[in-house]
Parts: C-alpha cells; sequence; structure tokens
C-alpha cells in the first residue's frame, strides 16, 4: 500500500468529520460545533498537506519545506485548541477558559518556531509537540467529554470520549515501538481513532436539536422546607451513581495498563530506567484510586440509603394472607432484589424448611428463599422464622446462630434476616410490647459472615404486623443491597 495512502484517509475522514460538524452547526448555531468544525477543518489542511509532502509535490528540504511543515503543524496546534475552545463553551462559563485555549496556541507556537526555524530540526519539534501537547489535551479532551456524557447520557458523548482515550493511551506503546517512524503506524492509530470520532459526530447530527446542548445547571434556590431540599441533592447526587461507578473503573484500567506498559517496556526492549518508573507510578496511583474507590462505595451505600428511606412508604399495609408467612412473602414482592431472584429461581421460596449448617446441626425456618450466585450475580437468600409471642433474647441469638451456620455452608450472603412477629387479637398492649433486651441487642449486634476472604455484617431485623394491619420494623434496613 503506497504510504501517500495513510494521510490521505486521514485527511478525508477529517473532511467529513468537519462536514458533519459544520452542517450540524447550519441548524443549531451552537458554537462549540462551529470551534469542534473549524478544528477539524484545519486538521484535514494538516493532512492534506502531509499526503502532497509524501507524494513530494510539495518541497520536502531547505527553507520552503520549513516554512511549509510550520503551518502543517501550526494547523493541528490549532485543532487541539480549537477542540478545547468548543469544550470550554459546552461545558462551563467561567470567563478563565476563553484565555486558556489563546495561550496554548502562543506557547505550541514558539516551541515549533525554536525547533522548525531556530534549530531546523523537525522530528524533534514533531515529536515534542506530540508528547507535550497532543497526548495531554487528547487525555483532557477524553475527560471532558466523559463529563459531558455524565450530563447528558447521549451516546455520542461516550463514542468521542473512548476515541481521545484511545488516542492518549496507544500514543505512548506506539513511540515506545516504533520511535518517531511515523508510517504506516502512525496514520494508522489515527484513522482508527478518526473513525471513532466520526461516528461520534454522525450520531451528535442524527440528534441535533435547535436548543443548548447542556442545559445550565440550577442554582440551589431558598427552600421552605430543608429537609426535602436536603433528600432532593442526595436524589440528584444518586442519579450520577451509575456513571461515577464506570468512571472509577476506567480510571484504573487505564493505570493498570500504565503497569502494563512498564512491563513491555523492560521485558521486550530492557528499558529498566522508564518501564520500572512507569511501574512504580502506576502501582501508587492504583492503591490511590482502590482506596477512592472503597471511600465511594461506601459513599454510594450512604446515598442508597437516604434514597430508599425517602421513597419508602411511610406505612406498610400488610398484604391479605392466610399464615402470616404467605403475607410476608406477598410483601416481599414489591422488594427489587427479591423480584430479581425470583426471576432466576421462580421456585426458590420455600415453607417450613429444615437445612443444615457447616457444623452438621439442622436449623428449621418457617420461609427460606434462595437464588443461587453466577457470574455478575452475589445471589439472594432470606431466612425468616415465625412467633406468635414477644421475642426473648434466646430466640433471637438462636435464629442468629441458626443463620450464621447454614450460609457458612451455603455461602449466600443472607438479604434478610426476620424475626417475625404476629400475634393473637386477644393479646392486650402490654403482652405485646418488645422487650428492652431483645430491642438493644438486635440494633446493636449485626451478624458477622465471613464468606471466603471477605467479612459481610447483616443486622438482624424484627417485624411485628400490628393491630391496624401494617408491618413495624426493628431496625429499618435500607443499606444490604449496596453492600454486596
Amino acid at each position: 500500500m503506497e504510504e501517500w495512502l495513510f494521510p490521505l484517509i486521514s485527511a478525508i475522514i477529517s473532511l467529513s468529520i468537519a462536514g458533519t460538524l459544520l452542517f450540524r452547526w447550519m441548524s443549531t448555531k451552537d458554537k462549540s460545533i462551529l470551534w469542534w468544525g473549524i478544528g477539524f477543518l484545519s486538521y484535514f489542511v494538516a493532512h492534506l498537506m502531509e499526503t502532497l509532502f509524501v507524494l513530494e509535490i510539495l518541497p520536502t528540504e531547505g527553507g520552503e519545506y520549513i516554512f511549509l511543515y510550520f503551518i502543517r503543524q501550526s494547523l493541528v496546534a490549532i485543532l487541539l485548541v480549537a477542540v478545547l475552545y468548543g469544550l470550554a463553551i459546552l461545558l462551563t462559563e467561567k470567563k478563565i477558559w476563553k484565555f486558556v485555549p489563546i495561550i496554548l496556541l502562543f506557547v505550541q507556537e514558539v516551541m515549533i518556531i525554536y525547533y522548525d526555524f531556530g534549530l531546523w530540526d523537525t522530528i524533534t519539534s514533531r515529536t515534542l509537540q506530540i508528547l507535550i501537547f497532543v497526548i495531554p489535551l487528547s487525555t483532557v479532551f477524553a475527560a471532558l467529554f466523559l463529563r459531558y456524557w455524565i450530563n447528558c447520557k447521549k451516546r455520542h458523548a461516550l463514542l468521542l470520549s473512548l476515541a481521545w482515550f484511545a488516542y492518549a493511551a496507544v500514543v505512548p506503546l506506539y513511540f515506545i515501538t516504533k520511535g518517531t517512524d511515523i508510517f504506516p503506524y502512525w496514520f494508522g492509530i489515527r484513522s482508527v481513532t478518526n473513525i471513532i470520532l466520526l461516528v461520534g459526530f454522525i450520531d451528535y447530527a442524527i440528534a441535533a436539536e435547535k436548543k443548548p446542548i447542556i442545559e445550565p445547571s440550577k442554582p440551589i434556590a431558598t427552600v421552605e422546607t430543608p429537609i426535602t431540599a436536603m433528600l432532593d441533592l442526595s436524589e440528584e447526587t444518586h442519579e450520577k451513581v451509575p456513571s461515577m461507578k464506570m468512571m472509577m473503573n476506567i480510571i484504573m484500567i487505564f493505570f493498570f495498563a500504565v503497569i502494563l506498559i512498564g512491563i513491555i517496556d523492560i521485558a521486550l526492549y530492557f528499558n529498566m530506567g522508564t518501564g520500572i518508573l512507569l511501574i512504580i507510578i502506576g502501582c501508587i496511583a492504583l492503591v490511590f484510586s482502590y482506596e477512592m474507590r472503597t471511600y465511594f462505595k461506601r459513599f454510594i451505600a450512604r446515598q442508597s440509603a437516604i434514597k430508599r428511606i425517602r421513597d419508602a412508604e411511610p406505612i406498610t399495609h400488610i398484604p391479605k394472607g392466610k399464615i402470616p408467612q404467605e403475607r410476608f412473602i406477598k410483601y416481599m414482592k414489591d422488594n427489587p432484589l427479591f423480584k430479581q431472584a425470583m426471576i432466576r429461581n421462580s421456585k426458590g421460596v420455600k415453607n417450613n424448611v429444615t437445612l443444615t449448617g457447616r457444623s452438621g446441626s439442622t436449623h428449621k425456618f418457617d420461609i427460606y428463599v434462595e437464588s443461587k450466585p453466577s457470574l455478575g450475580y452475589h445471589g439472594y437468600s432470606l431466612f425468616s422464622r415465625c412467633f406468635d409471642k414477644p421475642l426473648k433474647i434466646e430466640e433471637v441469638k438462636n435464629l442468629a446462630a441458626a443463620v450464621k451456620d447454614v450460609v457458612e455452608k451455603t455461602k449466600i450472603v443472607p438479604s434478610g434476616i426476620i424475626a417475625l412477629q404476629s400475634f393473637s387479637p386477644d393479646l392486650h398492649d402490654d403482652e405485646r410490647k418488645l422487650g428492652d433486651e431483645v430491642y438493644d441487642y438486635v440494633m446493636n449486634n449485626p451478624i458477622i459472615f465471613k464468606i471466603g476472604f471477605r467479612k459481610y455484617t447483616r443486622n438482624l431485623q424484627i417485624v411485628t404486623e400490628e393491630r391496624d394491619e401494617t408491618y413495624d420494623f426493628i431496625p429499618f434496613i435500607c443499606m444490604n443491597e449496596m453492600e454486596n
């Protein structure tokens, strides 16, 4: 394949991206789109000039070549600045971002002038521009487009982020393996990432709307009820949980990639200094990322708990049924984890079952629900015993010990451990009261399960059928679904 075809293919793709963007701008008049279109139009001219250099239609040596190559490098710099400027307009109203791209362009131009005209060294000029500006800015673009995707949840935003991330990740590996040999690998990399960009921008154009892409953030207004306002803020945070979890996973994957590049650098090219440095940096960053991810998981659990409290019905009515077990299972059918377990195992509910624990002892339960773990699913189990009189401390401890013994054998973390109290209607109120000792034990002594190398905690929950045909929960459990 002729070498001139590689830059020509990149030029055609860049022109297609520019045309797509400018066509969209005509319908929306969005300034971000206009800047991106100008940037890729500039990039098209840069690749076209590269094609003409390879075909030797433009001079390839002497002062004229240096001058024309300076123009080509400047066109690439304009692309970087235009994309950054468009993202700045899209994502923020801060005026400082309007000056950053201009300063960046000035710094790039000074560097290019120095190496092209001062030292007459276009190879060093190209290499420094890629290492100092192209790779860092591509990473910034990827992160900003990812932020854009978090705000709008549009497919094209994720595609654009992945394209820039791919370029920022592949280029360092390319330089390790190929150095400054630009054909054909360099334009191969650019073509692949440009095709992803093209697909993203085409999807962008199809969904074009004559309105701002991202609505400005709403200011926190005065509120009448502070508690309601606090829950509203929590709800807004909870909506971003899935995308934030994905971002955390992507960050850890990239740090793994840095470590892998270091290992490759040592194993294949015996570049001990750079390889060890990459491994050390990657490992340190990975440790910090893991700690941050652990904290973030706990944060998510608490936000989910707040959401469940808000979404929960203030009064839980008891469904119709002949016996307490039947009524409680009907109530559980609205629980999302229970629903998922029933989809995976429709015959998972068992009544009056006897189970054998790890110790070999047998334990009787009035309700037992099981759905076995599988790839990507942690499994589900629920244990319940029914009582027609107020619980005693020995009964609570016995139930906790029985569940722990069974779980250590099944290896399924329980999603619920229920002591279901259903009293006779003629039982006086004084006789229905839960003892303080039992209450304190249930509230302050969670059951600890050790499965493999991990520990899990679950609270035993007392559910009482009240006279007014409602359930009373001690304690109200709202975090179990996140702890797995």
